[in-house]
């Protein structure tokens, strides 16, 4: 069952030190499957397109008002930010599970702990809620989000309802979603990724036909400089909507190689996929220039080509869909179905399967009452996405260091002590970056 009496769990953890388990800690690998049926290829394929998306198309005009290279050490920063406290997450769970409540850390259908779970132990029962309620919004957000988009580009091919290209996606999505691993969602994030590059590529395409047919534009050295009243501040909020992948790492880990997974998957996901959302932004920002618009799908002229990259976006996001709502049913899941055993009866299938419907369909009725994509998007990554990527991983880390070095050595040490020190730092610029994203929202509400 779910845990729900972490303040047991907490004196083991700060017992004495003849109870503690060895200082040099091993990888725990009890919640792990052995047969790691997650490949490494496969791994790096869920966590790129967890981060690239539709935020990855709304950069040019941030890096047109924020200025170029302003943003690219915004984007770059906010990658290594989002990857260092990832780590923090994973790492947090094994302290967890090595202090010798591993059992009790694969409780749930030896899922293992989650961000909720670890966020419990960490920082008391209330964080769960919390950390529930912020996923849970965030998840159902986004892919209500995606699903406005998506609605919206084919109600304009077809010249029809968005609302009744919302009402014929739902049984599509309530099928695709009851995929269940992610070793098997891999291969949608394959395809994902492969309709984001050929969007991308597309967009391309068109920003260097504009540039090339206006020799007179204007220089790229203009579009550094910021316009009146434009802060670089705006970059925040694209960025950490993209980077905002914490809730579903702990569950794409569960499936891959442990050892894999820190040192080759998690560098190289973040590492590619921030290093492309840059060059992606200065290049449309260059070459657009002052004309380039909030999403610079508006930019690409009408016709095949902007019907060729509304579609391939379109079958991006209807992927990245499928992976944001896992965590969603997940947690709903653990909630429902605590007391099922492992597999699932017969009956535990059906309600299982009647969540991931009821879930879909909350998205749908989100997405047919706001109809814009950057509102919905914008929201999830003000309210949810900053707190969830950069302020609660440090403490949850330097919570658990405490306890660990109090089990160990009976006082707080001072290499402990340099790392809350950072980690509360860290917090703060989170929330700062909280804050920030969510003048860029009123700013935006405001202007609709």
């Amino acid at each position: 069952r779910p845990l729900k009496t972490p303040p047991r769990l907490l004196p083991q953890m700060a017992a004495s030190p003849s109870d503690a388990a060895p200082t040099d800690l091993p990888h725990n690998t009890q919640s792990t499957n052995p047969k790691a049926p997650l490949s490494t290829l496969g791994s790096i394929a869920n966590i790129t397109k967890l981060i690239l998306g539709a935020g990855s198309f709304a950069l040019p005009w941030a890096f047109r008002h924020s200025g170029i290279v302003v943003a690219a050490i915004a984007v770059l920063l906010l990658g290594l930010f989002a990857h260092v406290t990832v780590h923090m997450l994973v790492e947090s769970k094994r302290m967890i599970e090595d202090s010798g409540t591993s059992a009790v850390a694969g409780d749930v259908h030896s899922d293992g702990l989650d961000y909720s779970q670890i966020s419990e132990i960490a920082l008391g029962r209330r964080m769960e809620y919390i950390v529930k309620a912020l996923t849970l919004c965030s998840c159902i957000g986004a892919c209500a989000g995606y699903l406005s988009f998506i609605s919206g580009v084919f109600a304009d091919i077809f010249g029809a309802s968005q609302l009744l290209i919302i009402l014929l996606l739902f049984p599509l999505l309530v099928v695709l979603s009851m995929v269940r691993t992610w070793s098997s969602l891999s291969s949608f994030a394959t395809v994902g990724n492969i309709s984001f590059f050929l969007a991308a590529l597309l967009v391309l395409y068109d920003a260097f036909r504009t540039a090339a047919s206006a020799p007179h534009a204007p220089h790229a050295a203009t579009v550094v400089s910021n316009a009146p009243g434009d802060s670089p501040l705006l970059i925040i909020g694209p960025a950490t909507f993209l980077f905002t992948v914490h809730y579903c790492v702990l569950s794409v880990a569960r499936e891959s190689d442990p050892e894999t997974f820190e040192k080759v998957v998690l560098p190289v996901s973040f590492g590619c996929a921030a290093v492309l959302n840059v060059l992606f932004g200065a290049v449309c920002s260059m070459a657009y220039g002052s004309a380039v618009k909030d999403n610079v799908l508006r930019n690409v002229q009408d016709g095949w080509l902007g019907n060729g990259v509304s579609i391939f976006l379109a079958a991006d996001l209807l992927f990245t869909y499928l992976l944001y709502i896992t965590p969603a049913r997940e947690y709903l899941e653990k909630v429902v179905l605590h007391a099922e055993p492992t597999p699932m009866t017969i009956r535990g299938e059906i309600v299982s399967r009647l969540l991931t419907a009821f879930i879909v369909l909350l998205t749908v009725l989100l997405s047919a009452g706001v109809k814009n994509f950057a509102i919905l998007t914008g929201t999830v990554g003000c309210v949810t996405d900053a707190i969830q990527a950069y302020a609660l991983p440090p403490l949850i880390y330097s919570s658990l260091l405490v306890k660990r070095d109090q089990r160990e050595c009976g006082a707080v040490q001072p290499r402990t002590i340099a790392i809350i020190l950072g980690s509360v730092l860290m917090s703060a610029i989170g929330l700062g970056f909280t804050a920030a994203a969510l003048r860029q929202l009123i700013i935006l509400i405001l202007k609709l």
